[in-house]
């Protein structure tokens, strides 16, 4: 394992703890911009999952796909700069994490692009 897989790792169990604390079935979400700070949340977790998914895959198996782990990968940066842009116009708990993750998997995302050769 080198340093981004243990990255993403923390991640993931960050985006589950997030998930533990805010617990979204406690609260309501009235107006479009309530729902816009929970689907930031939404985003930036199906990115890490992806994320997950991908470094999962380029770790034990042996195929070599680039265009499935080059799609994957452009996958996971547009959800993050999509949780960025809910974040910015929601509110309420979920938008904060959300913004918060999905900034942190974006900067991800940057990084993974400029050392992979793409």
């Amino acid at each position: 394992m080198n340093g981004e897989d243990e990255i993403i790792i923390l991640m993931s169990v960050l985006v589950i703890g997030t998930w533990i604390r805010l617990r979204p079935d406690r609260g309501t979400y009235p107006d479009w911009r309530a729902k816009a700070g929970l689907s930031a949340l939404i985003c930036s977790s199906t990115s890490a999952g992806i994320d997950l998914i991908l470094r999962g895959l380029k770790h034990f198996s042996s195929v070599n796909a680039p265009e499935v782990y080059f799609r994957a990968l452009e996958a996971m940066t547009l959800l993050a700069l999509l949780g960025v842009l809910l974040g910015l116009f929601g509110k309420g708990r979920p938008r904060l994490a959300g913004l918060g993750l999905s900034s942190v998997m974006l900067a991800i995302a940057f990084f993974t692009f400029a050392t992979s050769g793409h």
